[in-house]
């Protein structure tokens, strides 16, 4: 669990500016990424492999990626890699939009709640 912490203006060479997560669950609580960089996947968050995370109460924005997931790029072997409550994700530039992979054949890879 990471709580109540700021994430601002890191760098990555390959994916996660500002939190890449490996085989683990992870809950984002109270915390902001703002302008966190990569030229991989996930400029905020990334976890290319078997993560599941849950953002909570959290504000994700400014933050860019070459590849994709500007804010949040997740690829999992879990059913839902990640849930998005009360959560802000802004002012990300294209590839812009929040991916979570879930295996094959699943749905729903994304739920957001407020």
């Amino acid at each position: 669990m990471i709580t109540a912490t700021t994430f601002d203006h890191n760098r990555a060479g390959v994916g996660g500016g500002g939190l890449a997560a490996a085989d683990t669950k992870v809950v984002l609580t109270d915390d902001t990424f703002f302008a966190n960089a990569t030229p991989g996947s996930g400029g905020a968050v990334s976890s290319p492999i078997a993560a599941s995370i849950l953002f909570l109460n959290d504000t994700i924005t400014g933050n860019t990626a070459g590849v994709q997931g500007g804010g949040v790029s997740l690829t999992s072997t879990a059913i839902f890699p990640c849930s998005f409550q009360n959560t802000i994700v802004a002012l990300t530039p294209p590839p812009s939009a929040p991916t979570c992979s879930p295996p094959s054949g699943s749905s729903s890879p994304i739920t957001a709640a407020t």
